[in-house]
């Protein structure tokens, strides 16, 4: 009868795991740079943004994005310094995630002369780590090899720390 019926307790279900990676993110980066042409040699600081989008697929550990910055310079003759990038990285932990990123840089150099932009591609990697679902902290190297009409080639590092968040 109903009497004989007990109430089953209920069984806890496993809470949904926290996608960190897929989304918009906006943020601000900071670090140091190195360039050469010829025997110029400059280093200083650069800060600027970012801005992009990741993708997890699926429920693997792979994580595909798109992300374009730009850089303000302390080094001399070099204005300013972007990229636009595609990234490709693997979930080390659902928090941490390493990654690859490779595409086209553009700057403006400055000098006594005068002013003139140049182009090139770019590639590095780097880490970073969600802190909280919509905040990321990370480290990330980039390699600029650049060119000019006028023949100019230089070659540019940076070692940026960076800050996201995401929406």
């Amino acid at each position: 009868a109903a009497a004989d019926l007990k109430a089953q307790p209920s069984r806890p279900t496993a809470p949904a795991a926290v996608d960190y990676w897929t989304g918009f993110y906006i943020g601000a980066q900071g670090g140091y740079a190195w360039a050469e042409s010829g025997s110029y040699k400059t280093n200083d600081w650069l800060a600027g943004g970012h801005l992009g989008f990741n993708h997890r697929l699926g429920n693997s550990n792979l994580v595909l994005g798109i992300e374009t910055d730009l850089s303000m310079t302390g080094m001399p003759e070099v204005a300013w310094i972007g990229t636009t990038r595609l990234r490709a990285g693997v979930l080390l932990t659902p928090q941490l995630l390493a990654y690859l990123t490779g595409g086209g840089g553009y700057g403006r150099l400055d000098d006594s002369i005068g002013s003139a932009s140049f182009t090139g591609w770019t590639a590095g990697g780097g880490v970073e780590y969600a802190l909280f679902k919509h905040l990321k902290a990370g480290l990330e190297y980039r390699y600029i090899d650049a060119q000019m009409f006028t023949g100019f080639t230089g070659k540019a590092h940076s070692v940026l720390g960076r800050a996201s968040i995401g929406f």
